[in-house]
């Protein structure tokens, strides 16, 4: 079977507590690159986890012609950009959290066809969440 190969945007926090000790027990996945706005911490990340490639923005780890999925692990008010970014640049996404803070953009991101993963969440007044996964 082939690899999943997987982007981290937001490297520290969750994803470097819980995502990617998870992903790193997985025979299916291979990390080719990590992204932190701080260059030292995005640096430790990639010799940590073995990533290839360590990026300080998202759209450099978009434009890694290696990586075929993103996981979007950043604070929520970046989700929306990157989201659109990762759709443009034909990548899958893993987006455990909301998409965007509004509703619209959500739906339109939606559109996008998917073959791995993808987690939407939508925020309405009682916190309904939808989950799509693909296998």
């Amino acid at each position: 079977m082939k690899k999943l190969r997987w982007g981290v945007i937001g490297a520290g926090g969750i994803a470097d507590r819980r995502t990617l000790p998870g992903m790193m027990l997985s025979e299916e996945a291979e990390l080719i690159a990590v992204m932190e706005i701080n260059e030292e911490l995005a640096e430790n990340l990639r010799v940590k986890y073995g990533a290839k490639r360590a990026y300080t923005d998202h759209k450099s780890l978009l434009a890694d012609p290696e990586v075929d999925v993103v996981y979007i692990a950043s604070p929520v008010n970046f989700h929306k950009e990157q989201a659109i970014d990762a759709a443009r640049a034909k990548k899958d996404i893993l987006l455990e959290k909301p998409i965007c803070l509004d509703i619209v953009p959500q739906y339109a991101l939606f559109v996008k066809s998917f073959f791995y993963f993808f987690s939407f969440s939508l925020f309405f007044a009682k916190n309904a969440q939808i989950s799509l996964i693909r296998p």
